[in-house]
């Protein structure tokens, strides 16, 4: 069903404005990923008070980052072309080492996790893709004479789960996508005609609480990995019925 893995991110909401671009702050950060040899750079965040610049570790291929935003870090991986079929696992890993890293560091509980995976479909014939709309839509009667060639369907929902000492809310999101366009790969540029599946994993934004830790990582890794080939094996089974 997932032809590759394009992006993956993990997002460890807490408070961390004060971690600026600053020489004292850099110098303490490039300790703290000195085994990662990650190095320094930043972004612009879009804040009420305008753009600021955000501090931003990355591996030196820029495969891996850890961005400081205000109020989350994001801790991403951009998948290579050349994939080996465990993208998932070795990002997953990797994010709980850094996730463990930044909790000891900063000394703080989280008030929400995310894990959001962004993926491409295999290819399909043009048949395929045009019956796949019919199976994923009830469709108005426009596009059942004049099938669309560009579509989305944008849906969330809440479960409940456990994550060791507590019960909580999680949103799961799904964004399945058919669009044209171009991807990139490596050095090569293909025409995509695909569909492209975002899913995301995410403790509810109505909990203000901050009450994970670094043990809460992996727990809640597992669910949201869990629960994402629950939902690909669903998507699977819709599209080829």
């Amino acid at each position: 069903m997932v032809d590759l893995f394009s992006t993956f991110k993990s997002n460890i909401f807490l408070n961390v404005a004060n971690i600026l671009p600053e020489p004292a702050t850099i110098s303490r950060i490039l300790e703290l990923f000195k085994d990662d040899g990650f190095i320094p750079s930043t972004i612009q965040e879009l804040t009420p008070k305008g753009p600021q610049l955000r501090l931003r570790m990355s591996s030196p291929d820029q495969g891996w980052s850890a961005i400081f935003l205000s109020d989350r870090i994001a801790i991403e991986r951009k998948c290579k072309p050349e994939q080996t079929g465990s993208e998932m696992a070795d990002f997953i890993a990797g994010a709980e080492r850094i996730a463990e890293k930044l909790f000891k560091y900063l000394d703080q509980k989280s008030n929400r996790l995310a894990f959001i995976a962004n993926a491409i479909l295999k290819e399909m014939t043009s048949e395929k893709l045009a019956g796949c709309y019919d199976k994923l839509f009830i469709p108005l009667s426009i596009h059942r004479s004049n099938v669309p060639f560009e579509w989305a369907s944008h849906s969330v929902s809440e479960k409940q789960v456990s994550l060791i000492d507590t019960s909580e809310t999680v949103n799961v999101i799904t964004d399945i996508i058919r669009l044209e366009g171009q991807l990139i790969l490596g050095t090569e540029i293909k025409t995509l005609n695909r569909i492209t599946f975002q899913y995301e994993f995410n403790t509810t934004q109505k909990n203000k609480d901050t009450r994970f830790t670094a043990d809460h990582i992996h727990p809640f890794m597992n669910i949201a990995k869990e629960t994402y080939e629950e939902v690909v094996t669903d998507l699977e089974a819709a599209i080829n019925a």
